[in-house]
């Protein structure tokens, strides 16, 4: 047997832990056990005399020690490869509309004044169908995007009509989400509406306290505010099923107003038992975001307010878990460069990231136009970055919690490999949970 590649040590009020990042095993080891590690030196073979068989049993469970024969890498990238060959899951975005209500600031998307056409829906549901009849999938999984999808509610009640028809035509299943900024959600009718499109999570952006929230979640040419809408939208579902996640985008402003911004949240929203508060990290893409660059937080400003935030989430009664912070392994950063995801503009148009939807040099086909050069050429470059990772990355102990970081931001910013926030401060995370 050998120590893994993966185990590091943590020192926390004066006690040794063991964790191995692969495995996510953590155990508290003592004063005498730590002797064995250490008398071993450099050496990466286990001296079992040292152990006894308890506690080789344990090593063994958690993946602190592995056979000597086993290559933890090799071992893991094929892994990697197994699961994606096995998903059966079809992933799609879909954007009825790139037109939006709102005017962020800080947005990527360009709010064109556009929304699918019927013969694109038609083409869709037939694409759809095709897709589904060949039997290579067991589940279609759609996320409503946009702009704001919301504002065309018939659109997506009929392809999701479609949609869930093909399902049972093919028994497969079906589920659906949507990214809302949920200023329309009672105007629609919410629970009504979302049980027809059988719509089981949402996503809705309150940025910050309400007076930074109304200073940047703004409506197109109205200043009047958008928090309080958007915290009754949420309430009016208080006692469906569906499941609400409320994100934060956090960058050098809002980071000072956390526990604030939590606190407001707790005494607005009625029914917190659906309702999942957290905070993501305000980034800055080199093709897109111009001028936010200066707002950024750092890493480790980010990944300690996260922290803190989902404890006072906790503590404010909202479902969320301290310990669902802690990165684990994970099998790819995101399925777009293995063909397991898909978005769709209201063109029918085809993209493998959101961040790309509607900048038609970044297409990688279409429901519509036939395969072209140019489609080939955005393809070729994500699959070139699907199992072909920089060295740094196969020897650092974060790489099987990060699974080779964000694509696009590789091949749009030439870049050799690129970090995740919890995966590169895993052990501050791990730091932190066991000082709780």
């Amino acid at each position: 047997m050998k120590y893994s590649r993966y185990n590091e040590f943590i020192n926390v009020n004066e006690k040794m832990y063991l964790y191995n990042t692969y495995s996510g095993a953590l155990i508290n080891i003592d004063d005498k056990t730590m002797e064995k590690f250490i008398s071993s030196g450099k050496s990466d073979i286990v001296d079992n005399d040292a152990f006894s068989d308890d506690e080789l049993e344990i090593l063994k469970k958690c993946r602190f020690i592995v056979p000597e024969n086993i290559d933890e890498l090799t071992f893991y990238l094929d892994q990697k490869k197994e699961h994606i060959e096995k998903d059966k899951t079809l992933r799609l975005t879909v954007a009825p509309t790139l037109d939006c209500n709102f005017r962020c600031p800080y947005c990527f998307e360009e709010h064109k004044k556009c929304n699918m056409n019927e013969s694109v829906q038609e083409a869709l549901c037939n694409w759809i169908d095709n897709k589904l009849s060949k039997k290579e999938y067991a589940v279609l999984s759609i996320t409503w995007f946009g702009g704001e999808p919301l504002m065309f509610p018939d659109i997506i009640k009929k392809l999701s009509k479609s949609f869930m028809s093909s399902c049972d035509k093919y028994s497969v299943k079906y589920n659906a989400s949507m990214i809302t900024n949920g200023y329309l959600i009672e105007k629609v009718g919410s629970s009504c509406f979302l049980n027809e499109c059988n719509i089981t999570t949402l996503q809705i952006t309150i940025d910050g306290t309400k007076e930074i929230h109304n200073q940047r979640r703004i409506l197109v040419n109205n200043p009047s505010g958008t928090y309080d809408k958007i915290i009754s939208g949420i309430n009016s579902l208080a006692n469906d099923s569906c499941q609400i996640k409320v994100r934060v985008n956090l960058d050098k402003l809002n980071n000072q107003v956390i526990e604030e911004t939590c606190s407001q949240l707790a005494d607005n929203i009625k029914n917190k038992e659906n309702v999942y508060p957290y905070i993501a990290k305000m980034y800055c893409m080199d093709d897109l975001n111009a001028g936010i660059e200066d707002s950024v937080l750092k890493t480790e400003e980010y990944v300690i307010s996260a922290i803190i935030f989902s404890e006072l989430a906790e503590k404010a009664g909202f479902k969320v878990k301290k310990k669902s912070i802690i990165p684990k392994a994970k099998m790819w950063y995101c399925p777009a460069p293995y063909g397991k995801s898909l978005v769709i503009d209201p063109d029918g148009d085809l993209y493998y990231c959101w961040n790309d939807i509607g900048i038609k040099e970044y297409r990688t086909g279409s429901i519509i136009i036939n395969d072209n050069d140019e489609f080939y050429k955005q393809r070729k470059l994500w699959h070139s970055h699907a199992f072909d990772f920089h060295n740094d990355c196969k020897v650092c102990k974060a790489f099987v919690l990060c699974a080779g970081g964000c694509v696009r931001e590789k091949i749009r910013s030439n870049k050799d490999y690129t970090c995740v926030d919890f995966a590169k401060c895993s052990n501050m995370v791990i730091k932190h949970y066991l000082k709780q």
